[in-house]
């Protein structure tokens, strides 16, 4: 797996971190540790990891995306996971940490998560 890369999605804040390829395990997650950790130190706390490629994950990959969700929330911040592939989806499900992670079917809509709704005038007010 080739280090992780950071993409501004935005001009809000929002950063892609774009995981890379293989298997996040004991030899490669702490490269993913490092950019969250970076990114925290840069005041940047809504974080979308991209998945897309990543196969699984053993129990240091997984805690690694534990411990970046937890850095995110610890200030405000948010992470969302994205292009979750089967394989990765399953390790989620059996350790219930699919319950516990926000996780969007794409960018599109892992960017939606940040963006608060608006409500124009006629949903306002006293329900009918």
């Amino acid at each position: 797996m080739n280090k992780p890369t950071v993409v501004p999605v935005d001009d809000t804040g929002i950063v892609r971190i774009v995981a890379g390829a293989g298997r996040l395990d004991v030899y490669n997650a702490p490269l993913l540790r490092e950019v969250s950790v970076q990114l925290v130190g840069e005041l940047k706390y809504r974080q979308i990891l991209d998945l897309e490629g990543v196969r699984d994950a053993d129990s240091t990959g997984l805690g690694v995306i534990v411990g970046a969700e937890k850095r995110a929330l610890d200030h405000g911040g948010c992470l969302v996971l994205v292009n979750v592939g089967a394989d990765l989806a399953h390790t989620l499900r059996i350790t219930g940490l699919d319950k516990r992670l926000v996780i969007a079917c794409d960018i599109e809509s892992a960017i939606a998560f940040f963006t608060p709704p608006v409500f124009d005038d006629a949903t306002e007010g006293d329900p009918a």
